[in-house]
């Protein structure tokens, strides 16, 4: 991949913008990812995923690979969502529904299952999957600005060796 032109750059290395790589990559577009942070986030963030993400992550080549890395083996009880105002405040609403009634509800709907991976064992996943298919990743890189012309978007960019250009 030219150091200095891609097809598409995206900014930010969470779920969106890996995803969008996978997918973008594995259509042979080449893509790079700029991330601020030094690696993929450490921590268990979101977790799960629905039927239909599990539908998407098999077009994208990874479903087995998170089926087998899957956290929601033995999951018993409730799926409780809660809406506060901070971590902390006011809890604004609790949604909570049965996992069973979840999975009982959509099995007539797709073969796809459930999974429960949380976002910091999903993004590796994700990159890796991107990576494979010629995708690229800069950590430590920012977008300081970008200029849009009949032709594509200059971009701006700030990461280890200091600023220079990109072409997408």
């Amino acid at each position: 991949m030219n150091d200095h032109e891609v097809d598409v750059l995206v900014v930010g290395a969470g779920l969106g913008g890996l995803s969008t790589a996978m997918f973008l990559a594995r259509q042979g577009v080449r893509v790079l990812v700029v991330e601020r942070r030094s690696g993929l986030s450490p921590y268990p963030r979101a977790a799960g995923q629905n039927p239909r993400t599990m539908e998407l992550l098999r077009i994208g080549g990874v479903a087995d690979e998170v089926t087998r890395a899957n956290d929601i083996r033995g999951a018993q009880g409730d799926f409780v969502i809660r809406l506060a105002q901070s971590v902390r405040g006011e809890v604004l609403r609790t949604v909570a529904e049965s996992f069973d009634d979840m999975v009982a509800a959509t099995q007539p709907c797709t073969p796809a299952g459930w999974a429960m991976l949380s976002q910091d064992k999903l993004e590796p996943i994700l990159l890796g999957q991107a990576q494979r298919h010629g995708g690229a990743i800069r950590f430590d890189t920012r977008l300081v600005s970008f200029d849009q012309d009949a032709d594509g978007v200059t971009a701006r960019l700030q990461g280890p060796g200091g600023e220079y250009d990109l072409r997408a």
